[in-house]
């Protein structure tokens, strides 16, 4: 059960948060090192520094590994365990932000020694928004460091009725939740933006209209997707105008490689979800309405997707793209060949393309 705080906070300068550290204060009570995953500005390093200010009797460090050098936050750390091994403090913890999602070999050679080195009562926290990179997956596999998901920071319904509650937003929250997933920095923003104390007496407006407002676009913009792989930030410009996503669609339309491990890690960030009995990939309704200039040849690629999803039996999905791609000959042929299974399919067809 989440535990509430209800008073001012110097991590958060909010007055209300959730407690989402439950799952990270279990994980280290069975393993010395944890390696919590997310995207940027999903709630990691609040997760993180408010379960360190909880732990009264137990000497914290927090360095980042991105805002630092190697040289500066090695020695931070070198200092501070040989400090609690001087005044017999066995008992530290170190949490390090922004760990490397590609780390240099001095970097590999530091943490794997570093981890290698943790006592039974020291713990180490790595934070990081890329996947545990392959030089320590044998760690993984021997038991040395349990990795924590990004789910395990979302917000439920109720937590984000809740919050809406404390905020006064005029807000719907259960909108709010289905639209943002739970995604508690997007949460925060939205309820801040629609306090009534804020606001005051004036037009309520719904959770897709704030979402369109420029600073929730700057934030989507600058908070996530900037600090998204290159990989990443271009299977999003494609689903820009195609929904739905899948491994040899990205290889045979798009021409993007090893898509499967990029579509997975999006999945994993929290950006995308799965659909169509877990065979595709769409956004989630957050990233729906976040629009991305592309610079693509929209029709011609739509043309072919439309044709792809036809073969392997996504009829909506092909529908949908041979409209978009306004190819009238594709789309009657189509409908004619699959007329049998379209009627109480749930398929709405295209009055444009089918006026003559």
């Amino acid at each position: 059960m989440a535990r509430q705080q209800t008073e001012k906070s110097s991590l958060t300068e909010e007055k209300f948060y959730i407690d989402k550290t439950d799952a990270l204060e279990q994980a280290l009570k069975e393993y010395s090192c944890v390696y919590l995953e997310g995207a940027a500005a999903s709630g990691k390093t609040t997760a993180i520094r408010m379960l360190g200010k909880k732990q009264e009797n137990i000497p914290v460090l927090t360095v980042s590994a991105r805002k630092e050098a190697l040289e500066e936050y090695s020695g931070k750390i070198s200092r501070f365990r040989e400090n609690n091994a001087q005044t017999g403090n066995q008992n530290g913890w170190i949490a390090v932000e922004d760990f490397p999602g590609t780390p240099s070999d001095e970097e590999k050679e530091f943490f794997l020694s570093l981890i290698s080195e943790i006592g039974s009562e020291e713990r180490l926290i790595l934070e990081g928004r890329e996947e545990l990179p392959e030089a320590f997956l044998d760690l993984l596999w021997k038991g040395k460091i349990q990795i924590l998901p990004q789910e395990i920071l979302r917000l439920s319904r109720e937590e984000v009725i809740r919050l809406s509650g404390e905020r006064n937003s005029f807000l719907n929250p259960s909108e709010l939740y289905e639209k943002t997933g739970g995604w508690a920095g997007c949460v925060d923003l939205l309820l801040r933006l629609t306090s009534r104390t804020s606001c005051g007496t004036g037009m309520r407006h719904s959770v897709q209209h704030i979402l369109q407002k420029i600073e929730v676009r700057d934030y989507l913009e600058q908070q996530i997707f900037r600090k998204l792989q290159p990989k990443e930030k271009e299977i999003l410009q494609y689903m820009e105008f195609c929904p739905w996503m899948e491994p040899e669609l990205c290889r045979e339309v798009f021409q993007l490689s090893d898509a499967g491990r990029t579509l997975e890690a999006l999945e994993r960030k929290g950006l995308l979800t799965r659909c169509c009995q877990n065979r595709l990939w769409k956004r989630i309704p957050l990233f729906e309405s976040f629009s991305v200039e592309t610079g693509i040849a929209k029709k011609a690629k739509m043309r072919k997707a439309g044709e792809w999803f036809e073969r392997s039996g996504f009829l909506e999905q092909a529908l949908y793209c041979l409209n978009e791609a306004c190819d009238y000959h594709g789309y009657v042929k189509c409908l004619k060949k699959h007329y049998k299974d379209i009627p109480f399919s749930g398929i709405e067809c295209s009055d444009f393309l089918l006026q003559d």
